[in-house]
């Protein structure tokens, strides 16, 4: 990321999120006449968020915020390929001002490949058309597991379509390792603007809930971002200085030989084949003498 902040494009972080209808605050001061807290006994219904933004704070026009009824633990089923790919031609590319550097993570629906290859799971028929579309020979009476080596070896690195996408309208795509979240900014921003509104979520209906996400997230402002983008390149910094130190310390070579044997010993020591042995030590190791018994004929035998 070093290089590509660099060039001076902005750096888009973007991701999804998700809001139950029963988020809210756990304690909350109150006086004996106003409500105060009440829990669900369900999670209820939840908004699926999904949302960009920069050093510069939110992208303009780019909040999406949607119900759902899903009962599914894992908010990700909520989001899909189509869905995903809809905001980022509709509100994502035309609020970018200017060509960008946009981080996203490794989710299922960020990662629709182009000439996807077949796998072994797969049919013959198959894996023989993907082999022909891509101009590679095969033998005519070729095994499966023949093909699917030759698939293997010429599927080359993955094309997304979400970053051809955004590369065609100038825009660099970089992508997180996984499970490292902690290099988005816009998940600290999750965490912020959830605060928000769980504070707000008191004895108010499911449908009052969305003007209330809308609010909080314009109370997000440029130096919330600006704060967490700085976190994220603190913590850039602190692994790419574990890697050096991976680096360094693979240089270090030990050294396990015996110090006062010379090489002509050490060279004499692992000639088995001789009629007697020179030295009985190699690299540091001491053979017992039952180790090995020597024939003049047949060299050495256990």
């Amino acid at each position: 990321m070093k290089h590509l902040r660099a060039t001076g494009k902005p750096v888009v972080y973007i991701d999804e999120t998700y809001i139950h209808t029963a988020h809210e605050v756990s304690k909350c001061w109150q006086g004996p006449n106003e409500p105060g807290v009440s829990k669900a006994i369900s999670l209820g219904e939840r908004y699926i968020i999904v949302h960009a933004g920069s050093r510069e704070g939110f992208i303009e026009n780019c909040l999406l915020a949607y119900k759902t009824k899903s009962i599914s633990a894992d908010y990700h089923h909520d989001m899909n390929r189509d869905n995903f790919t809809k905001w980022t031609k509709e509100k994502l590319l035309p609020n970018l001002s200017q060509p960008s550097v946009i981080v996203l993570d490794n989710a299922s629906y960020h990662s629709t490949r182009i000439n996807k290859p077949p796998n072994s799971n797969d049919r013959k028929e198959t894996l023989k058309k993907w082999l022909e579309d891509n101009g590679i020979e095969y033998p005519v009476d070729a095994l499966k597991a023949e093909l699917v080596s030759l698939v293997k070896r010429n599927k080359g690195e993955p094309i997304f379509e979400i970053d051809q996408l955004l590369e065609e309208h100038g825009h660099t795509v970089v992508r997180l390792p996984p499970y490292h979240c902690d290099l988005n900014a816009i998940e600290m921003i999750w965490s912020l603007a959830k605060r928000q509104v769980a504070s707000k979520n008191v004895n108010i209906s499911a449908k009052e809930l969305l003007p209330i996400i809308n609010e909080c997230f314009r109370t997000i402002t440029a130096e919330h971002w600006r704060k967490e983008c700085d976190h994220v390149i603190h913590v850039e910094q602190k692994y790419w200085e574990q890697d050096r130190l991976m680096e360094d310390m693979q240089e270090f070579i030990i050294n396990v030989t015996d110090s006062s044997t010379s090489s002509s010993e050490e060279d004499n020591s692992l000639d088995l084949s001789g009629s007697s042995k020179q030295s009985s030590t190699v690299s540091g190791i001491q053979y017992l003498e039952s180790d090995f018994d020597y024939d003049s004929d047949h060299g050495a035998s256990e």
